[in-house]
């Protein structure tokens, strides 16, 4: 499922990525101090809980620990993502970071790897599901660009179905969710608990 609309990609799944080493690194939880969302990211989250209005359905609740799960992913693919054709998406975690590290392929084998970084990371108890978003134009506004992400989004129905709880999700509600931009990625993960940490997210200073 991929697309491209000038010099857009998306994937859910199917964008490729490069092997990763089958090692296993462990933090205690992530650092509070450092959650906060860039104007970019605040105009995504407003945007996506605008999309599930306009379909009658809730606002999901903004997660510190599923934000930084977003943020920090973002950051792992900007950071080292190869383009190169070897099995792995977008959905993979390469092994510069504390964490375990994956090669997510589109047979699904190495799910749980990606499901279950909000809990290997964070204090959040429940899986994730993201969805994700590449990009090299240069956008005039943070409005543009979160407009353009959750159009490209809705135009693909594994995404879209994602979004509005629709298909596979119909019978699941998001009680949490966090957002993450970083460099020419972007990504939204969804969970189906609320989040225990109970900080809010604040505007980036």
């Amino acid at each position: 499922m991929a697309f491209i609309h000038f010099s857009l990609w998306l994937s859910l799944i199917f964008i490729r990525f490069c092997p990763f080493l089958e090692t296993t690194h462990k933090i205690d939880r992530m650092p509070n101090d450092i959650i906060c969302l860039s104007e970019f990211e605040d105009a995504l989250y407003k945007e996506l809980n605008n999309y599930r209005i306009q379909n009658g359905l809730n606002p999901i609740t903004l997660s510190p620990s599923l934000t930084y799960i977003a943020q920090v992913h973002c950051r792992d693919l900007s950071e080292n993502f190869p383009f190169e054709d070897t099995g792995c998406n977008m959905h993979s975690w390469s092994d510069k970071g504390s964490w375990t590290p994956c090669c997510y392929t589109n047979d699904h084998k190495n799910r749980d790897c990606a499901i279950n970084k909000p809990k290997e990371l964070t204090s959040y108890k429940s899986e994730g599901y993201e969805i994700a978003f590449f990009s090299t134009y240069n956008y005039p506004d943070a409005f543009s660009f979160a407009k353009d992400a959750i159009d490209m989004w809705s135009k693909s129905k594994g995404h879209n179905e994602t979004i509005l709880n629709l298909g596979t999700w119909k019978k699941v509600t998001w009680k949490a969710c966090g957002v993450g931009s970083y460099g020419d990625f972007t990504t939204i993960w969804f969970g189906t608990e609320t989040d225990d940490d109970t900080n809010i997210v604040k505007i980036c200073k």
